[in-house]
């Protein structure tokens, strides 16, 4: 092990394929931060990588972000003077959403972006639900699983015509597991935050 590694921890979570590096030096944070490919086992696999926020931080959802901006431009757009400080700023996968980290817990309605006022939402946390094998935890476009289930009621590969009486794993309700109208669908955090 390098020196001065010793407080350096990785851990793996093979369920939502992620990998979570915490380090005390900000050196190295900034290295992992711009790290844009691993290699392992000679293959090579490209990443995505974002530092998190700690649980005092206010997040809010930005939408209708142009595609075709950078995560630089998308930045250097939301750096406005009369914006709250935020500690970073970055796109959800490939969509236009796009998730603003504030300094403290406040969430602004607006945003200045582009010299241009744009609505801000509170950013909510859900439960990933796999619509492939009926998962609490992780979504369908990672999923290793190799067997199908309902995602209504969770029988194992259900046949074409089969009806099934769904059962939400989330709440308990009689309704799709990670419906729409699940109420406990978003995490609610213990405190909850001021706007």
């Amino acid at each position: 092990m390098a020196k001065g590694c010793e407080e350096d921890r990785i851990a793996v979570s093979d369920k939502q394929e992620t990998l979570i590096y915490s380090t005390p030096r900000e050196d190295d944070t900034k290295k992992m931060l711009d790290l844009k490919v691993i290699k392992f086992d000679g293959k090579e696999y490209k990443v995505k990588t974002y530092m998190a926020a700690p649980e005092s931080c206010g997040k809010g959802v930005v939408r209708r972000l142009d595609i075709r901006l950078t995560e630089r431009e998308v930045q250097l757009a939301f750096s406005h003077e009369e914006n709250r400080p935020t500690l970073g700023v970055r796109r959800i996968g490939n969509s236009t959403l796009v998730i603003i980290t504030f300094v403290d817990d406040y969430v602004p309605r607006w945003m200045i972006c582009f010299g241009m006022p744009m609505k801000c939402f509170r950013y909510k946390k859900r439960y990933e639900v796999c619509y492939r094998c009926g998962e609490l935890g992780h979504r369908s476009d990672v999923c290793d699983s190799p067997h199908e289930k309902c995602r209504g009621c969770g029988v194992a590969s259900p046949p074409k015509d089969y009806e099934c009486t769904p059962r939400c794993r989330v709440c308990g309700k009689e309704q799709v597991t990670g419906g729409n109208r699940c109420e406990e669908l978003f995490r609610t955090p213990y405190i909850v935050r001021k706007r």
